[in-house]
């Protein structure tokens, strides 16, 4: 601060007047407020300078922290739902071909902000990996509707065959008490009034009567057969016999039962074979004659071919061992949704 001294000697103080001095001392006032105003300003400026000078700085060392920290998190998040995944769902991902899409998705996740162009882009992968998963799982449930109709239709002609089975038995047990008990009795009962003879000739008649209902009664257990007219079922692709356009597979389904499951060296229809030879449901060598027989009985495919109640038994676990395998394919389309789930979230 700039100080001037106020001292007026004494011989100014007798050459000016009182007035002078007066306006002299207004002057070192003002000077003063003025020095005082212009070293606060300078003071404020080299604050701001200093705060300046290290602002800029400080500002970097926090931004790069935060982008440090951001991209950790990122690189973190990156491949984090592929890797996730369990085998299953990666094995239905590679099925339904929409591992790319995913990547793709887990991508933009990692990115802290997308624009509106991406994030159109973003809708429109999770919306076609929506459609291709739900197209499975109704191809699933096309190829099981179909399988349910066949199993409904075996069931009402083995109900018919069966009735007609019940309905034999129950003649034939009547006829074998008339045959066996009212024949040999009346026999007995005219040995008493001639001679031995028309017993023994009755008893004769009795024994070849009962052997006769025996062998009927026999015939008649197996409910007798339906024919069948050829048209092809759903087990006709199974065995190489081409379908018609109501028995064939949706692509996405034949493609999984072609297909060995997660740690399996053969596909779950080779598998299917193999379990249904073991308990003799179809022949161990299909190129025989008597085999390629059976099998166009089994997939309803033989001209003038009748079936019979074991015939669709046979035929009905077939199906219903092919169902099973069909429905375990919604068990691995779960995992997979179970796996991508916070695309959706």
């Amino acid at each position: 601060m700039l100080l001037i001294p106020i001292v007026v000697p004494v011989k100014l103080a007798k050459i000016f007047p009182v007035w002078s001095l007066s306006l002299l001392l207004a002057i070192v006032v003002q000077l003063n407020s003025l020095d005082a105003s212009a070293s606060d300003s300078a003071s404020a400026s080299d604050s701001a300078s200093a705060s300046s000078g290290a602002g800029p700085g400080a500002n970097a060392s926090e931004d790069s922290g935060a982008n440090v920290s951001a991209s950790a998190s990122n690189n973190s998040d990156e491949g984090n739902v592929i890797a996730t995944l369990s085998p299953v769902a990666r094995d239905m991902a590679e099925q339904l071909e929409v591992m790319p899409i995913i990547k793709q998705l887990e991508l933009y996740e990692s990115q802290p902000k997308l624009d509106a162009a991406t994030e159109i882009e973003r809708i429109k992968l999770k919306q076609n990996l929506t459609f291709k998963i739900s197209l499975a799982q109704l191809q699933v449930r096309d190829v099981t509707a179909k399988i349910e109709h066949e199993l409904a239709y075996i069931n009402r002609l083995n109900g018919v065959l069966q009735e007609q089975r019940d309905k034999a038995i129950k003649l034939n047990s009547i006829e074998n008490v008339v045959a066996s008990g009212g024949i040999s009795q009346m026999g007995n009962t005219l040995s008493y009034m001639t001679n031995q003879v028309p017993n023994n000739t009755f008893q004769v008649i009795a024994s070849t009567a009962t052997i006769g209902l025996g062998a009927w009664a026999l015939k008649k257990q197996q409910g007798g057969a339906h024919k069948m007219e050829p048209d092809p079922n759903m087990l006709a692709q199974v065995f190489n016999i081409p379908p018609d356009a109501n028995s064939t597979y949706a692509p996405f389904v034949w493609k999984y039962l072609n297909r060995p499951a997660v740690n399996a060296r053969q596909t779950r229809l080779s598998a299917l074979f193999d379990y249904w030879r073991k308990f003799d449901v179809i022949p161990k060598n299909l190129n025989t004659p008597q085999s390629r027989r059976r099998i166009a009985i089994l997939t309803n495919t033989a001209l003038n071919g009748r079936a019979t109640i074991d015939v669709f038994n046979d035929r009905s676990d077939l199906l219903a061992d092919l169902r099973s395998e069909v429905f375990q394919c919604d068990t691995d389309l779960l995992e997979l949704l179970c796996g991508i789930e916070r695309f959706f979230k």
